[in-house]
Order: C-alpha cells, then structure tokens, then sequence
C-alpha cells in the first residue's frame, strides 16, 4: 500500500477517536507525527494550540513543537521548546534524544554534556551517549575521563571503529605522561593495528602511526608511514605537511619545498604553505621567487586571520568559549606570520625612504611584539642614524625574545664597548661564544678585554 494512503487512513482512524476523545494526548500525539511526515507544519501548530487553548497541558506538546521547528531548521525555537519539555518531565529519554538532535543541527554540540549525562542515566547501555560524551572533552587534563568513555563506548559497541580509532588516539596524547612508553607505545601500536584493514580508516591510521614514530624519534619509520598516508586524498594534505617541516628541520630544502607545495595543492594549510615556500626561497637566495611567494602569502595569511577572528566571534556568540579561546589563538599564530612575511617582504625590497623603512619596521613589531628579528633591523636601522641608546634598546629586545641571537649579542657588545663598559661588552662576547666558540670577532675581543 502507497504510504501517503497509508498515512491519510491512519490519520482518518486517529481523527475518529480524536472525536469521541479530545482530550487523548497519544491520539494528538500520533496525528502530529503524521502531520511531521508530510511536513504540515501549520496543522501541528493548530491541533496543538486548540488543545492547549481546552486546558490541555502536556510536555509532549513541547517536545512536539520542538521536532517541528527542527524539521523548519527554526533552531532557536526547538532548543526553547524541547527545554521546555524537559523542565516538565525530566525522566523522558526521547526529550533528550531529541535535544542532542537539536544541538547537533545547531553546531551547539558544547551544551550538550548534560542532556548526554541524562542520556546515560537514564539508558546506562547507550553506548553512542558515552562516545558523544568523549568527543566534548578536549582539555588534556581530563583525557583519563575521555579515554574511560571510549572504552565503554567499545565495551557497549564492538565495531564502533571511530571509538577504537579515538581510544588509540587519545592514548597518543598522554604518552609523554607516561611511566612505562615502550609497552604503551605497543600498546597503541596494537589499538591501531584492526583498524589499518578497513580502508575507511587506512589513510588516517598510517598518519597516526607516522606521528606516533615521531614521538619516539624514530624518523626513517616515520616518514615511510607519512608518505604511504600521502597516497590516499584524505591525508595526503596534512600527511605532505608533516613531512615538508621534517624535511626542513632536516634542511632538506629541496624535498621540503615539494611536499609543501603538495600539501598547498591538497589545500592543507594554504598560507602557512606559502610562507615556508618563500622561506625556502629566500634561504637559497632567490629573492624574487621568495618575494612573489611571500607577497602570495601575505594575502592568504591575511584572508585567514579574518576567517579565524569570524569563527571565534561566532564560536563566542554561541558560548562555545573553549572553541573561541583556540580559534583565537590561532589568529595571533597566524598574524605572527603576518609579521614575519612583512619582515622578510621589508628585507627584499625595503621602501626607498628611511622614514618609511623605520614606520615599516614599527608596523611589523605592532603586528608582533615577539619579532625578535624585527627589533635586531629596527636596531640596525637606529645605528645608521647614530641612535645609539634607540638601536641599544632594539637589541636587548631582541635579545629578550631570543637569547640565542648572536647578532643582537655582537651588536650589544660593541655599543658596551663604545660606551666603555668593559665588563658588559666581555658579558655578550662570552654568550657569543657559549653559542658560537669559533666566533673571531668574540675571540678577539674577549682577549683584548681580559688584557
């Protein structure tokens, strides 16, 4: 039988006993549903209003509307509704349900900790509560509770695989805590293993497993992992990422360029992508390849500076403060960048005036204070001008944000020297060679000054 005959002849029967019983809340109940199905929106509203407009009062008028403003995408209105429903009767599992729906559908799922709490008290065997549960927690200092989730989570559900792959996972993230890392490294290594046959799960696994070896420094099993991830689409953009930074750490520039730019193609960290690949540039002394790439970069940089600031606002306005907080971080990460790419942009091509080359070099401390590199040129810039306290100061900046500068140590040492403070310029001379011992100019001075 055609479901809409269906439909119309259970809706005939239910409107008959309606009729000789108004007042019978599962009979309403059951039309509304119907009425849900066929997406009659406006008869639920008036069934419900008349009923209520009798004295009728029920919760599962509330947790009808709510379905109702869910289907409409009427958000707002259905987290109201189904909170009300809730408020009235507190022991309904299906009130809860439906709100974890709600939150869902709405990118609220930060509120949902209680209604999944309730979940679980009222049906302990729901084992999908216990695995939405653990995906709240994302604090390190609670993962013992996230991980116990998990394992109720695959002790309910057997081939619940996202569960087993978060276990794995989560267990990864407090291996430095651990008292005994070689069996917990195997450990993990075995919770990983089941899940390399599903082919759903392979490309992340072999990526997990990629970081995992990096944890124990073991590179070369590392990166054979993290290439075989970059094989498959869904990681092969952060799995070519990883392994363009271990390459530069290696100072393999070459390969560290071309998995960066393959990471760039998977549109995986686009701008950072960009920076690295004008670095690199820039290091092999090609400046207009770099500053084409850095001017490129600036541009994305910037563009995902304003993304980042938007999502945070937006995570804020739906009191998602954890998710605000880390967004916004990664906005001050990325106008850090920002500033770098200025900088590098402002030692290529510098403006023509000094004026402006100063107001430029202020622009990019503003942009970040912790430019070390910015305050040694501001600094550079001030001796030209025989500024000499001003350059001074530039250099104990940079000094401050990064004690293994020599440059910024050197510069120190000899504005020490002018000023004839001995024993201040033999300081920054010793740090010099505590970083550098073959350093001559250090060597030199240092003698002068014992004798």
């Amino acid at each position: 039988m055609d479901n809409n005959i269906s439909n119309e002849l259970a809706l005939f029967h239910l409107r008959k006993s309606l009729s000789i019983d108004a007042n019978h809340i599962p009979t309403i109940s059951l039309i509304c549903e119907i009425y849900l199905i066929n997406k009659k929106f406006d008869m639920i509203d008036d069934l419900i209003v008349n009923s209520i407009k009798r004295g009728l009062k029920s919760s599962e008028f509330h947790y009808l509307l709510a379905k109702k403003n869910l289907y409409c995408s009427s958000f707002e209105k259905a987290k109201f509704q189904i909170d009300q429903a809730i408020n009235a009767e507190k022991n309904i599992l299906k009130y809860y349900k439906l709100a974890i729906k709600i939150l869902q559908n709405y990118n609220a799922e930060h509120l949902a900790s209680p209604y999944l709490e309730m979940i679980i008290k009222l049906d302990p065997n729901d084992g999908n509560a216990y695995y939405l549960l653990s995906k709240l927690i994302t604090q390190k200092e609670n993962y013992k509770k996230k991980i116990s989730l998990l394992e109720v989570t695959n002790d309910l559900i057997s081939d619940h695989h996202q569960a087993q792959f978060d276990l794995a996972v989560s267990h990864m993230d407090t291996l430095h805590e651990s008292n005994d890392s070689q069996n917990d490294y195997l450990k993990i290594k075995n919770m990983f293993s089941p899940l390399l046959r599903i082919d759903q799960y392979r490309p992340k696994v072999l990526y997990k497993l990629g970081e995992l070896e990096l944890i124990k420094n073991n590179f070369p099993e590392a990166i054979k992992l993290l290439e075989e991830s970059t094989k498959h689409d869904e990681t092969k953009g952060i799995a070519s990422y990883k392994i363009a930074n271990l390459k530069l750490l290696n100072e393999d520039f070459k390969s560290a360029n071309l998995y960066f730019k393959k990471s760039f193609e998977c549109e995986f960290r686009q701008a950072e992508c960009s920076f690295n690949i004008a670095l690199i540039h820039f290091q092999g002394e090609k400046p207009q390849r770099a500053f084409d790439e850095f001017k490129k970069a600036e541009l994305l940089l910037n563009l995902e500076k304003k993304e980042l600031e938007k999502k945070s606002k937006k995570s804020a306005n739906l009191n998602d403060f954890d998710r605000a907080r880390q967004l916004y971080t990664d906005s001050l990460n990325i106008r850090k960048l920002i500033s770098k790419t200025h900088l590098y942009i402002h030692k290529i091509n510098p403006p023509s005036s000094l004026d402006d080359q100063q107001k430029n070099l202020m622009k990019i401390i503003d942009l970040d204070f912790d430019n070390f590199e910015a305050h040694y040129e501001l600094g550079i810039h001030y001796l030209s001008f025989k500024e000499i306290d001003k350059a001074q100061k530039s250099f104990e900046y940079a000094c401050e944000l990064n004690w293994e500068h020599i440059n910024s140590h050197l510069q120190l040492a000899r504005i020490s020297l002018m000023k004839k403070k001995r024993e201040k310029s033999k300081m920054h001379y010793q740090i010099v060679l505590d970083l550098e011992p073959n350093n001559k100019e250090a060597i030199r001075n240092t003698e002068l000054l014992v004798n």
